[in-house]
């Protein structure tokens, strides 16, 4: 997923905190947002800090109906080129 939203990434370097916050059902629908935290440039290539949240609205497998319940809060550090 990372890879589709940013096309000149180089590798995933680590993260400071991943918490899966809720589970994942088969038939949820995910909505995935990133934010850039911070950008720095390094030679020629960039180092990203990014927000990545994921919220699902829950299928049919589901025990509720609900929309919009966080499964994924995370922060991490990316090298791109």
């Amino acid at each position: 997923l990372l890879s589709r939203a940013i096309p000149n990434l180089v590798t995933l370097l680590g993260w400071y905190h991943c918490d899966h916050t809720a589970p994942v059902f088969e038939q949820d629908i995910l909505q995935v947002s990133f934010a850039v935290l911070e950008q720095t440039p390094i030679e020629r290539a960039s180092l990203l800090k990014l927000h990545v949240e994921v919220l699902a609205t829950r299928g049919q497998n589901a025990p509720t109906n609900d929309t919009n319940i966080k499964v994924l809060d995370w922060n991490l550090a990316v090298l791109t080129a």
